[in-house]
C-alpha cells in the first residue's frame, strides 16, 4: 500500500514542484482540487505518521534534513529532524594530524610587554600579550605612512618611477635632533621608489615629510588622510600627529599594527620584494643631484635595521622602531611551509642601541621559531550542494564547494569538523544571509569556525506562481515538518573561540 501511496505523492509533489507560470484558471482548480484529495487520502492512510513515506522522497530533495542525514553521521544539537534549519552534521570523521593539546604548547621566551604572533594569510593570532595596549609605535608608525602614500599615489595615478618633489621641510637638516635620515636635501630628484627606500630601509624622518608632501602637499592633509583610512579600516587604538613615528603623541597596538599590515600585503604584495627585503640603500648618488649640484654627503650606504631579513630562513621584512618613550620595536614576518608569519615585538629596553636591536631581534626570531616549530597548515574543504529555496524565483541556492585554508597546533589528535546546514530557506534570501556554518574541534575544544553566506540574492516569487509555492509549502509541513530557515542559520551552542 505504501509503495502506491509514494507514487501519488510523488505525481502531485512533482506537479507542484514543477507547476507552470501560467496555465488555463479552471484546470488549476481541478487539478489543485485533485492534489488536495489525494493528500487528505495520503494522511489518512498513513494513520498521519508521515515519516513511513518521507524516507523515500530522499533523492526526490536532495538537501533535505532526510537526504543529508543519508551522506553525514547526524549530531543532534539544538535541532533534528522536526528543525528544518537545525541540527549538526558531522561532515568528517577526522582530519589526521599528530599533535599534542593545543594547551600544552610553551610560550615563546621574549622579555617584550607586548608581543604578537599571527598568521598572515588566516589571521590566526597564535600568541599574544597586551596586543590592545595602545603604546607610541615609534617608526613602525612608517607602515601606516606607507600605506597611506600608496593609496594616495594609486588614485592619483602616480608610478613609482616618478620624481619625488619636497620642499626644504623634508631635508635633512631640519628633521628633529636624533632623527635616522635618509639625507634628503637641496637639488636633489629622488624617485618615489626611491623615497620609499629611504623610509622603509634607512628609516628616514625626512623620508617620511618628503612622502606626505608628494601625496597630499602638506603634512597635516597628508595626517588628516592618514588619520582617516585608520578610522576607515577600524583601527580603533590608531592615532597618529607626524608620519615618521619620533612623536610620542602617535598611538597604536599590536593588533591594529597586525591589521594594517594584512591589508597592507594583501593590497600591495609587491612591496615585500620591492622594500622589505632590501638589505641596503645608497643615497644620494650623483644621478640624484640636479644640474651638477654636489651634496656635502655623497653615497651613503645604510644596512636595514632588521637584521632578521639577512639571517633569519625565509624572512620577508618587515620594520623597526625606536624612541625613548617606546623602547625598541619590531615587526618580523617570514614565509615557510605555507605559513607567513608576523612577530611584533614593543618595548624592549636595553642601555644602548646595539643592545637594544639584539634583544629585539631575538624575541622576534623566538616568536618567529615558536610558531613554525608548533603549527601547521591544514586546507579544510567546504563541500558544495543545493539547499531548497521555498516561494522563491529559484528553486536552489547553489553551495559551491570551497577550501578554506587553517593554522592549526602540530603533534596532536584528530579535527572533527561539525556542520549547521539550513534544510530549506525561505524566500526572500538576501546576498549576505549566513545559510551555513563549520567549525573543528580538536581535543573537545573549538579551534575555528566559518560561517558562509548565500553569495547571491534569491527575491520571492509572485503571482500564481507564488500561490502554487504556498500550498505546497502548507503540505510540506504538515506531512514534513519542515519550518524553511528565515535570516540566519543560527551558531553552534558553546563555539567561543
Amino acid at each position: 500500500m505504501y509503495k502506491s501511496v509514494s507514487k501519488i505523492l510523488r505525481k502531485n509533489l512533482n506537479f507542484i514542484q514543477e507547476f507552470p507560470r501560467a496555465l488555463p484558471f479552471k484546470r488549476v482548480l481541478r487539478v489543485g482540487a485533485g492534489s488536495l484529495f489525494s493528500f487528505l487520502l495520503l494522511f489518512i492512510l498513513t494513520g498521519g505518521q508521515p515519516s513511513a513515506w518521507a524516507q523515500n522522497l530522499d533523492n526526490r530533495y536532495p538537501g533535505s534534513m532526510y537526504a543529508i542525514t543519508q551522506d553525514f553521521s547526524h549530531v543532534t544539537e539544538q535541532g533534528d529532524e522536526e528543525n528544518g534549519a537545525g541540527g549538526t552534521e558531522k561532515i568528517s570523521d577526522s582530519y589526521p594530524l599528530s599533535y599534542q593539546s593545543i594547551f600544552s604548547l610553551q610560550p615563546p621566551e621574549h622579555d617584550a610587554p607586548i608581543a604578537m604572533l599571527l598568521e598572515l594569510n588566516t589571521g590566526s593570532i597564535l600568541y599574544g600579550e597586551n596586543i590592545l595596549q595602545e603604546y607610541p609605535p615609534a617608526s613602525l608608525t612608517k607602515l601606516f605612512t606607507v600605506y597611506t602614500a600608496l593609496d594616495i599615489y594609486e588614485e592619483l595615478g602616480v608610478q613609482m618611477d616618478d620624481t619625488a618633489r619636497f620642499s626644504s621641510a623634508a631635508w635633512a637638516e631640519n628633521a628633529p635632533p636624533r632623527s635616522s635620515l635618509m639625507f634628503l636635501g637641496p637639488d636633489q630628484a629622488p624617485s618615489i621608489r626611491e623615497i620609499i627606500l629611504g623610509l622603509m630601509v634607512s628609516s628616514g624622518n625626512d623620508a617620511a615629510m618628503a612622502i606626505a608632501e608628494t601625496s597630499t602637499g602638506s603634512m597635516e592633509g597628508f595626517m588628516l588622510r592618514m588619520n582617516r583610512i585608520a578610522e576607515q579600516l577600524g583601527l580603533e587604538a590608531s592615532r597618529f600627529v607626524e608620519p615618521s613615528g619620533y612623536s610620542e603623541n602617535n598611538r597604536t597596538s599590536a593588533m591594529d599594527l597586525a591589521r594594517l599590515t594584512q591589508l597592507y600585503l594583501e593590497r600591495w604584495p609587491w612591496v615585500i620584494q620591492e622594500f622589505h627585503m632590501v638589505e641596503s640603500f645608497t643615497y644620494p648618488r650623483r644621478e640624484h643631484m640636479l644640474n651638477g649640484a654636489t651634496a656635502q654627503f655623497m653615497n651613503i650606504t645604510q644596512y636595514n635595521r632588521n637584521g632578521l631579513i639577512s639571517s633569519y630562513e625565509g624572512a620577508t621584512g618587515l620594520k623597526t622602531g625606536y624612541i625613548d618613550e617606546s623602547g625598541y620595536n619590531i615587526i618580523a614576518t617570514a614565509r615557510r611551509d605555507g605559513m607567513h608569519l608576523f612577530a611584533l615585538v614593543m618595548g624592549v629596553q636595553a642601555d644602548n642601541s646595539v643592545e637594544g636591536s639584539r634583544l629585539r631581534e631575538e624575541a622576534a626570531r623566538s616568536l618567529l621559531d615558536y610558531g613554525f616549530e608548533n603549527f601547521t597548515r591544514v586546507e579544510l574543504p567546504l563541500a558544495e550542494g543545493n539547499i531548497p529555496v521555498r516561494r522563491g524565483e529559484a528553486e536552489n541556492l547553489v553551495l559551491k564547494g570551497e577550501t578554506l585554508e587553517m593554522i592549526v597546533p602540530v603533534n596532536t589528535g584528530d579535527i572533527t569538523v561539525e556542520r549547521r546546514r539550513a534544510a530549506a530557506l525561505a524566500a526572500p534570501v538576501a546576498e549576505d544571509q549566513i545559510v551555513d556554518r563549520f567549525r573543528w574541534i580538536q581535543n573537545g575544544r573549538v579551534v575555528g569556525e566559518y560561517a558562509r553566506e548565500a553569495g547571491r540574492a534569491i527575491p520571492r516569487s509572485r503571482g500564481i506562481r507564488a500561490s502554487v509555492q504556498s500550498i505546497g509549502q502548507f503540505f510540506r509541513r504538515i506531512f514534513t515538518g519542515e519550518r524553511p530557515l528565515e535570516g540566519d542559520i543560527g551558531g553552534f551552542s558553546g563555539s567561543e573561540l
